[in-house]
């Protein structure tokens, strides 16, 4: 479970082609064969009509699900955490399951 303090993180994830996912689509398909760590915004705009992927955690010690809007992909959590850093950006690391 990850417990969620800030609304942006760091989680090594496969790259989001579309909202169909791996099962449906054969670029997701393709990317999720390969992980990468990505930065992620838990509360991106709000835009009703727009899908998002979904990523698990807890607020409050509820377990809930929120949307995310990625914002990079890095190769390693060390460019990740540089990028976030110089860009002034309050995150979290969620562990790799």
């Amino acid at each position: 479970m990850n417990i969620l303090t800030t609304n942006y993180v760091l989680k090594k994830i496969a790259r989001v082609h579309c909202a169909k996912g791996p099962a449906n689509c054969r670029n997701c398909k393709k990317y999720a064969k390969g992980r990468r760590f990505g930065l992620l915004d838990t509360i991106p705009d709000e835009h009703p009509m727009v899908a998002r992927p979904m990523i698990e955690v807890e607020i409050d010690g509820e377990r809930t699900f929120v949307p995310y809007e990625v914002i990079a992909y890095f190769n390693t959590l060390e460019d990740a955490q540089e990028y976030a850093i110089k860009k002034g950006i309050t995150f979290e690391i969620l562990p790799d399951k």
